[in-house]
């Protein structure tokens, strides 16, 4: 109300751009809103010159205007899905703006300028009143949000470690372990907003990036550990006091700070003495037993670092030693996975889409054609971001009848009734209320603002009421022919990216092993990245699955072995064998990438034993625990047993 007051009385010429855009930007917490605010703010920037520079020099002709707005917007639509963060949001504003700024300018293109600097006006009120509200008024800190996800993703993880330890298992560790990869994403997002809050100091804010990167670390950690187990188990190595041992380690992660009997030295000097000594003699239980125990020492050194972490960024006060950062390693920046085939299928559809609806509208003479070509473009850039963006436009196309029904009512017998600004807040906050209630609700969100755009319109919402019944009619059927227009492109179009991100998320994976380019920390954290987005995917080809989902975890484990015996070391593996391994892994992943999904070759397992033959007889003692835990959790990792591999797999 405060963005629609000031802008009539400032006498704008669009006063519900105001509006929608204190709504778009209406977050529940501050730092979202300044950065979804910023992002508007510029992307509207950037359409608006944009829009300018194009209309003037190309409105005698307007197949190559369509043909310029239709190239730009493929552009803004392949950065915002190349773009996996919140930033993305400013190059789908760039897009829209230049389609709303640049359409209704055709018809007289020395107006562009005036439309651009009145859209840039009111986007701004809109913003500003939003900003206003939630970051001065009312501000609730997304800082708090930031804490509660970090402290459920440590207690999730603790609990799920702990059922993997525990004897009777879990059927849900593998959904667990990508939620958590899920949680790292999202606490990412949030980083992103607590940034605009200013709320954390820069020494605070680099404490929370190192905890997400021993988040990271903990779960092939994990992976490996449950491998381990589920060996050790099927072979019937695990004596009384090693099954104690699990019991203690299951019992030190779910417990709390203050109730904690063991700590975490004492777990891992207890793991040390369950290794078994290193001889020449030493058999394959033997190194099961050596790897199953140090991997638990590392994630329990892991855990407790992530702990430590959690305690020192809860410290408000922050009284906690600076130098803590010290002790872990440095913080890189985090690589995410950009799927620029999608992209590219995306834009170039945008694009086509809209250039055709434009050729369709030249052709037709529609008067009122504008609107249409309008809603198709802005609809296919909102929308082509979503899981299923034709779902979502089908349920836009019902969303946007429901808001005309009540649409007409306001125009045809609530507003005529009315006078003055009070009158008109009162008549519009029924509906303005609720939907800004039910915004919050993700299954009711597009119904939400949906009704709110229907009230928005140019003809309820301007400084003199006209009761143009026609022309509200006739604006709502130019957006559902533009809805149409954009769902029956999406619906041809959508499967061929969608239906196919799962395999292709997989195969990056695949890739990444097969070109030995999984060097720490860039690919732990893509590789994390890539979990997450397989979280909801499935992986399958002409319906026929590929490998499981839950292999991708299996795979992650297999690329950070690879990692840490061919970089983290200082040396290569020191046989011959070393070669003969690293091409064999590599050429079962082209294998994989070629399309013929069998299990790795016996020539693979044997020359990895080779190794572990070659490896016993170093002098070395430091380095030939270190190999021998490597390769034989390498080959556990490639090579499990049938029943450890059904367990893990279902």
């Amino acid at each position: 109300m405060i963005a629609l007051y000031v802008a009539l009385r400032m006498g704008l010429t669009n006063p519900f751009w105001a509006v929608i855009s204190a709504y778009i930007v209406a977050q529940p917490k501050a730092g979202a809103v300044a950065s979804k605010a910023s992002f508007r703010l510029i992307g509207t920037l950037t359409g608006a010159v944009m829009a300018v520079f194009l209309v003037p020099p190309l409105a005698q002709s307007r197949e190559p205007l369509a043909l310029a707005i239709a190239l730009w917007l493929g552009l803004c639509v392949f950065l915002a899905t190349i773009d996996k963060t919140p930033r993305s949001y400013l190059f789908v504003m760039a897009g829209v703006t230049t389609c709303v700024i640049a359409f209704p300018s055709t018809s007289e293109p020395t107006a562009v300028f005036d439309i651009a600097v009145a859209r840039v006006e009111e986007i701004t009120l809109g913003i500003l009143s939003a900003t206003v509200v939630h970051a001065v008024l009312w501000p609730s800190l997304a800082t708090k949000s930031l804490m509660d996800k970090v402290d459920q993703a440590l207690t999730q993880t603790a609990q799920w470690t702990a059922d993997a330890l525990h004897a009777s298992g879990s059927a849900n560790l593998i959904v667990d372990r990508r939620k958590l990869a899920v949680a790292i994403n999202e606490i990412h997002g949030l980083m992103t907003q607590v940034r605009y809050e200013g709320s954390l100091s820069p020494a605070r804010r680099k404490l929370f990036n190192v905890l997400l990167t021993q988040l990271e670390i903990l779960l092939p950690l994990s992976v490996s550990v449950d491998e381990l187990i589920n060996e050790t188990r099927h072979e019937m190595l695990l004596s009384e006091d090693s099954v104690q041992l699990l019991k203690d380690i299951c019992s030190w992660f779910v417990a709390k700070d203050s109730n904690q009997t063991l700590n975490a030295a004492q777990l891992q000097q207890r793991c040390a003495d369950q290794e078994p000594s290193l001889s020449a003699g030493m058999n394959s239980s033997e190194m099961m037993q050596l790897c199953l125990f140090s991997r638990l020492s590392e994630l329990i050194a892991a855990m407790q670092k992530c702990r430590e972490l959690h305690h020192a960024v809860q410290d408000e006060a922050e009284s906690w030693d600076r130098l803590l950062l010290k002790a872990y390693p440095k913080h890189a920046a985090r690589s995410v996975e950009r799927d620029y085939f999608s992209a590219l299928v995306i834009a170039g559809s945008a694009g086509v889409t809209l250039f055709l609806a434009c050729l369709l509208w030249i052709a037709s003479g529609w008067t009122g054609g504008t609107n249409a070509v309008l809603m198709a473009g802005v609809f296919y850039v909102v929308y082509s971001g979503f899981d299923d963006p034709a779902h979502a436009l089908k349920n836009k196309f019902i969303g946007v009848i429901v808001r005309m029904g009540l649409g007409i009512i306001y125009v045809a017998a609530v507003l005529p009734s009315i006078d003055g600004f009070p009158l008109l807040a009162a008549a519009l906050a029924p509906v303005f209320i609720l939907s800004g209630v039910l915004l919050t609700a993700p299954r009711y969100s597009p119904l939400a603002f949906n009704l709110i755009v229907g009230l928005s319109s140019p003809v309820i919402l301007s400084d003199q009421f006209t009761a143009d019944f026609v022309g509200y009619v006739n604006n709502g059927l130019a957006t559902l022919s533009g809805i149409m227009f954009a769902l029956v492109s999406m619906t041809i179009v959508q499967p061929i990216w969608l239906q196919t991100v799962g395999q292709r998320l997989m195969r990056a994976i695949w890739s990444d092993i097969a070109e030995h380019r999984y060097v720490y920390p860039e690919w732990r954290s893509k590789t994390t990245h890539r979990i997450a987005l397989l979280a909801n995917k499935a992986v399958r080809v002409d319906g026929v699955s590929l490998r499981q989902p839950s292999d991708a975890l299996r795979d992650y484990g297999a690329g950070q072995l690879l990692a840490e015996l061919t970089k983290r070391n200082g040396s290569h593996m020191p046989t011959p064998n070393s070669f003969l391994i690293a091409n064999e892994i590599s050429k079962f992943y082209r294998r994989l990438l070629a399309g013929d999904h069998r299990r790795p070759p016996e020539s693979l397992r044997h020359d990895i034993d080779k190794a572990l033959e070659a490896t016993i007889r170093i002098s070395d003692v430091t380095q030939k625990r270190t190999l021998v835990i490597k390769l034989a959790s390498l080959r556990c990792n490639l090579f499990p047993s049938s029943r450890a591999a059904n367990k893990a797999s279902s």
